[in-house]
């Protein structure tokens, strides 16, 4: 007979007694369904609880009916009992809401139902985020007796998140007004001002509190009992003194700013100070904050252990991010949630496993091999620790190692059958649900499927949570071919499954619906993805048809022929295609845009992203020129396609110049002004700009240049040509923001006509080309085919207003600072005549070295540039002078020139002498 059955049978034998003895009954069900008592009462519970939960809660019927008894003990026990029975809330609700309004005048009783129906309530409707000024006692509490002020007050506690708990002052003081003993049934073990404590340490008041207690108290108060159950006073230890002393300027990290004081830390970290935090990155700059965090976790301070959790979240792993400080903290990391001493370690594997892949949330179908991070080689090193901590005293540290066991790969020798050893004992649900989990991911690694029989056999499990384990796992091994019986417990899991709120259960955020959720859209096919599209767009539910059409997209477009450079002609789709990319375009209609959804996947995956195009390119809406058929040797489609893919090289140009040569003049002109101007904006990147990426801008300039000269290529310099030209340039010149592509375009086209013609270029194409206006930043390419064909005495007046040195300013609460930045006019240099450009050079090294000798530089006006705010982090340096542009600049005037100069500073005379030196190389 198995534990379980044990269990069962052992409810059955208590519930029996519920007539006879309902007090002992009822406190035994409670300890039957939930092993650790205090903590679901201050999370609630989740329908998850022990092997004996589901006995009890089938029970409720018979504990409901106790809400009604003589004594008020059995009433108040029977209440706090329902109160753990979420997934039966919808029953238990209205019998405790009963309950509630018959106790009023009774202030023990009173504050009992309460705490049951806020209990409940919490976890029915989830946490609440306080306000930034901190969460007020209720006004309801307002002349009621202190227990039942305080039991208002420990209701509103359970509605908040896991952090953070900001509140005001009056919220804890209600909670810590009752005295030691007080009575309220069960609760608190029998003493309510236990539980009422424990909350009032979990809040912190918030920073507006904290001034306005301070100023009440005066200078050198505490905090307060209640908020923070360490005062923070200006005797406090600091974490600046002794072995672990942290750099000057701790202003820098705003977290470190939050909490400088913090008492000293328990456990000795070896090496911590070897480390060269300065030159590492964080997310805020240099990592001075980041050693002091790693100490605050062993801190004897619940504050200081929390704090130091959320630092190190928001510094080393910042919006997912990882960075040099990151790989440097994490052995630091593994050695304390190794330490059996230590507190809430759970959190720190739960950070490694962070770490390790970025956003363990985004990795729930293929784990570590999803994403990998530069930190992911230092997390695995951890792997024979975290194996050892399987068998850890502590249930959630046990479910967090297995939990951080899934995101590592290479799998730790022995991990598989520590993870199946520790299956076949553990006592905890939640953990239990970790380890089915974990046989899962690391199967999949180690491509072994023998635990496959074992899991099969959970998947009849009462508990919800367990079954999906084990469904969740199965998938893992198996892939979408998994079988329906899996996809049954998924979808079951999607429209039932609950937060796992009372226990620590770290996947998905808690969230076992959206765990299931993730899972059971990968294993669905794509005629099950098309057939629920169209479900949900039969139903006028636009938003939904096009989620669900997304995911059948990615699956029926993907391609190796087909990319943001191969687009996709419309004759290559099928039925299933052609209907997914109407209801994108319907649901992006309905909602008022034209762009569809995840418009940047489209374009990966060769497609239209707007709306107009997507129904133009499908037939279902008239198109314009561009839209005809254009024949490019083998290929053949849309003629816009064509001109982006012979802007991106993967279409010959020459063959496309030719196709559309063969064009009568005015058929040419439309159909490049509707590919041009038209919705389908051929001289747009197709692909998203990578701003944070390294040439990512460049890329997309790059493009947009190609296709303004391939349109003006086609365009040519017949009379049709150079008539809608002139148009199009003298519509741009006078809008105060023109369109720099059409603008461009035009003015290559009226630049070559004229040279055709032996005259001078019209006027007007000073106007388009004005470099200290869009498109000089953006479209550099073309403007330099452009002003390749101006004369001389009109590229140098354009390009004078492109400075070579410019300043950004940035300004913050400790003062103001410059940084030099290269103007846009070292773009140009090479285009004007030689003594030009060596003197503008010249004046910009003269610049640079004037601002490299005035240190700050706080008084010298910028050329150029902006004032903004650093937030307090450290601005970047001074972008380095460009040496090599400037030495042929100026080695372009001439040995004559270069001589004539007398060097004002080190810097000038440098340059000088390469710029020489280049020109004996030159002779020799």
């Amino acid at each position: 007979m198995s534990a379980a059955t044990n269990d069962v049978n052992d409810v059955n034998d208590v519930i029996g007694q519920l007539a006879a003895a309902p007090r002992p009954a009822l406190d035994e069900l409670f300890a039957l369904a939930w092993p650790y008592p205090a903590l679901v009462e201050h999370r609630g519970g989740d329908a998850v609880g022990s092997d004996a939960y589901e006995a009890v809660r089938d029970a409720w019927p018979r504990v409901a009916a106790l809400l009604e008894h003589a004594d008020v003990a059995v009433r108040i026990a029977a209440a706090r009992l329902l109160a753990t029975l979420v997934d039966r809330a919808d029953e238990v609700t209205p019998a405790l809401d009963a309950a509630l309004a018959r106790a009023a005048g009774e202030p023990v009783e009173h504050a009992a139902m309460i705490l049951a129906v806020g209990r409940l309530a919490a976890n029915v409707h989830g946490p609440a985020s306080p306000p930034y000024e901190g969460l007020a006692l209720d006004p309801a509490a307002a002349g009621a007796p202190p227990l039942v002020r305080a039991a208002l007050a420990a209701a509103q506690v359970f509605r908040l998140p896991s952090f953070p708990r900001f509140v005001r002052a009056d919220l804890p003081a209600a909670l810590t007004a009752i005295p030691p003993g007080t009575v309220v049934g069960p609760w608190g073990g029998g003493d309510v001002a236990r539980l009422f404590g424990e909350l009032a340490a979990s809040v912190h008041l918030s920073p507006d509190a904290r001034k306005a207690q301070a100023a009440e108290a005066g200078a050198g108060a505490g905090a307060g009992a209640g908020a923070g159950s360490e005062a923070e006073t200006e005797t406090e230890t600091e974490t600046e003194t002794g072995s672990g002393a942290e750099p000057a300027d701790p202003e820098l990290n705003p977290y470190h700013q939050q909490r400088p004081r913090r008492q000293p830390p328990r456990i000795d970290l070896p090496g911590l100070d070897d480390v060269p935090w300065a030159t590492l990155e964080d997310a805020y700059g240099p990592a001075t904050a980041v050693p002091g965090m790693l100490r605050a976790l062993s801190s004897p301070s619940a504050d200081d252990r929390a704090w130091a959790i959320s630092a190190l979240g928001a510094t080393i792993h910042h919006q997912g991010s990882v960075y040099p400080a990151s790989v440097a903290a994490v052995p630091f990391l593994v050695r304390l949630a190794a330490e059996p001493t230590l507190e809430e370690r759970q959190h720190l594997l739960t950070l490694l496993a962070a770490i390790a892949v970025h956003q363990p949330e985004g990795c729930l179908v293929n784990g570590a091999r999803r994403w990998r991070s530069p930190a992911f080689d230092a997390v695995a090193a951890g792997g024979p620790r975290y194996v050892a901590l399987l068998a850890d005293p502590s249930p959630q540290v046990r479910a967090a190692a297995a939990y951080v066991l899934c995101f590592v790969e290479p799998v730790a020798d022995g991990a598989l059958e520590a993870v199946r050893a520790a299956l076949a004992s553990e006592p905890d649900r939640r953990t239990r649900s970790c380890l089915l989990l974990a046989l899962g991911y690391l199967g999949r690694y180690l491509e072994r499927q023998d635990d496959r029989p074992l899991l099969d056999g959970w998947l009849a499990h009462p508990a919800l949570l367990l079954r999906t384990s084990a469904a969740l796992a199965i998938f893992q091994l198996a892939g979408p071919e998994a079988g329906p019986a899996i996809r049954g417990v998924l979808d079951e899991a999607r429209a039932h499954g609950r937060p796992v709120t009372s226990g620590f259960w770290p996947w998905a955020g808690g969230d076992l619906g959206a765990f299931a959720t993730a899972i059971r859209t990968a294993c669905t096919t794509t005629e099950e993805l098309v057939a629920e599209m169209e479900a949900h767009a039969a139903a006028g539910q636009h938003a939904a048809a096009a989620a669900v059409a997304m995911r059948a997209a990615s699956r029926r477009f993907a391609s190796d022929d087909h990319d943001v450079d191969r687009l996709r002609p419309p004759h290559a789709l099928g039925a299933d295609e052609r209907r997914i990319l109407e209801v994108l375009a319907e649901a992006a209609r309905a909602a008022g845009q034209d762009l569809v959804a995840g418009w940047d996947r489209w374009c990966d995956l060769g497609l239209p992203y707007a709306a107009t195009t997507i129904l133009r390119y499908l037939g279902r809406e008239p198109g314009g020129p561009a839209d005809g058929e254009l024949v490019v040797g083998s290929w053949r489609g849309p003629a816009w396609q064509a001109l982006v893919m012979a802007a991106a090289g993967t279409l010959d140009g020459a063959a496309v110049r030719e196709a559309v040569a063969a064009r009568p003049p005015a058929e040419r002109v439309a159909l490049v002004a509707d590919a041009v101007t038209g919705p389908h904006r051929v001289t747009s990147p197709r692909r998203a700009t990578e701003y944070g990426v390294a040439g990512g801008p460049e890329r997309a300039n790059d493009h947009t240049s190609r296709a303004i000269e391939l349109a003006a290529e086609l365009l040519g310099e017949h009379a049709a040509a150079v008539a809608w030209a002139t148009s199009a340039a003298d519509d741009e010149a006078a809008k105060e923001s023109r369109r720099a592509d059409t603008a461009l375009i035009a003015a290559l086209v009226l630049a070559r006509a004229a040279r055709a013609d032996g005259v001078e270029p019209p006027a007007v194409i000073d106007r388009l080309a004005a470099l200290d206006l869009p498109p000089a930043s953006t479209y550099r390419q073309a403007l330099r085919t452009l002003l390749a064909l101006l004369p001389p005495a009109r590229v140098v007046a354009l390009t004078a207003s492109a400075p070579l040195s410019t300043y950004a300013a940035y300004r913050d609460p400790s003062g103001e600072v410059r940084r030099w930045r290269a103007g846009a006019g070292w773009a140009w240099l090479d285009l004007v005549p030689a003594e030009v450009a060596a003197t503008r050079a010249l004046a910009a090294v003269r610049e640079r070295a004037r601002h490299d000798a005035s240190g700050a530089d706080l008084e010298a006006a910028p050329l150029a540039g902006s004032t903004t705010s650093t937030l307090r982090q450290r601005p970047g340096d001074d972008e380095p002078l460009p040496r090599a542009a400037a030495v042929a600049a100026l080695a372009g005037a001439g040995r004559a020139w270069l001589d004539a100069i007398a060097p004002e500073s080190p810097l000038e005379r440098e340059l000088l002498d390469e710029a020489r030196a280049r020109l004996d190389a030159k002779t020799m």
